[in-house]
């Protein structure tokens, strides 16, 4: 007790109550001695250089929604901590469980419509309608950027890109610039290709 009176506790009530609502969900025994206080504690106190470092490994995370891919990296490691219990997990963040469920079903959703582009548009290829092939490919490619990199999108992420590549060359050929210049995603090379004509 006089090591809690003896910290500083900025957030005040909140801060206090926060604590205790993890402690209550991580800890393994009944009764909490100093020992299962102590991690805790040192958690509560972060000095501002580890703060300011944090932030900076937060930037460095792929994808281009940086904020997106904090929260989910958040959302995975409450979760992985309280071994899958999604109660748990939100009271670990501060959240109810309902933000957590929400938040998987839209990285789920969004797993699906990369899948769905990558099917279409593979079918596509392989029918040989290479320009119908290329707005979903490029969708599904967008869709799965917006996503915080995981190992499980990589494979679908190769996938489009290689559909994405065959499209190009079958429609310019290799050896066109533009062609090369697409499959490295150089910007410069961004091209306007002509729209089917569904009439």
């Amino acid at each position: 007790m006089a090591l809690l009176c003896r910290q500083a506790w900025p957030g005040n009530v909140r801060q206090l109550r926060n604590l205790i609502d993890r402690i209550g969900v991580l800890a393994e025994d009944l009764l909490i001695d100093l020992a299962q206080l102590q991690p805790f504690l040192s958690q509560e106190q972060p000095v501002l250089e580890d703060l300011s470092g944090l932030a900076e490994s937060l930037l460095q995370l792929e994808g281009e929604d940086k904020l997106a891919a904090a929260e989910q990296l958040l959302i995975e490691h409450a979760l992985q901590v309280c071994a899958g219990n999604k109660t748990a997990a939100a009271q670990l963040l501060g959240v109810n469980r309902k933000v957590i469920e929400r938040r998987l079903k839209l990285r789920e959703d969004k797993h699906l419509e990369v899948e769905r582009c990558l099917e279409k548009g593979r079918a596509l290829v392989a029918s040989a309608n290479f320009r119908e092939a290329l707005p979903l490919l490029q969708k599904g490619l967008a869709v799965a950027s917006e996503m915080y990199e995981r190992k499980d999108i990589w494979h679908l992420q190769f996938e489009l890109h290689r559909l994405l590549g065959v499209s190009f060359r079958s429609i310019e050929g290799w050896l066109s610039l533009t062609c090369r210049r697409r499959c490295r995603g150089d910007p410069v090379a961004e091209i306007s290709l002509p729209q089917p004509d569904f009439s």
